[in-house]
């Protein structure tokens, strides 16, 4: 995943004094991943649907920003995973929560974090490119493409 590892760079230079954003992007991507690939077996989309949604409820507002920033880019994690994962038998069956639309407004949230848009497009390009990843190392390689 290269594109994480410039991702700590990046998060590093907008993050405000004191922040670290030095945890492990990659472990923590994959872990988002695996909770939703298991909430998806357990329960399907509409397990999963709970799970990205309690994922953000979540996030404390009054945690440190380096704990907020690295727990908002887990639930993405599990977001974009979601997106794939309800997809794989096509649009049809599709649920509402995991169209594009909002799990772009979710991850788009990212501003919170990130004030450069540039600089969060990027992040979210490799947030979502991680995921994908993952999802081939979970069990899913047929939504890799």
């Amino acid at each position: 995943m290269k594109g994480l590892a410039a991702l700590g760079v990046a998060v590093a230079l907008v993050s405000p004094p004191g922040a670290a954003a030095d945890w492990d992007h990659d472990a923590n991507i994959d872990s988002g991943v695996a909770q939703a690939v298991a909430a998806f077996r357990k329960d399907g989309s509409s397990g999963m649907e709970r799970s990205v949604t309690d994922c953000y409820g979540a996030i404390d507002p009054s945690a440190e920003f380096d704990e907020r920033l690295r727990r908002f880019e887990y639930c993405v994690g599990m977001d974009f995973a979601g997106f794939r994962l309800d997809r794989r038998d096509g649009e049809a069956g599709a649920r509402a929560f995991f169209t594009a639309e909002q799990v772009l407004t979710r991850v788009g949230r990212v501003t919170q974090f990130i004030e450069d848009p540039n600089v969060g497009n990027q992040v979210v390009r490799a947030w979502s490119r991680a995921s994908v990843e993952a999802l081939g190392r979970n069990g899913y390689p047929e939504l890799t493409d």
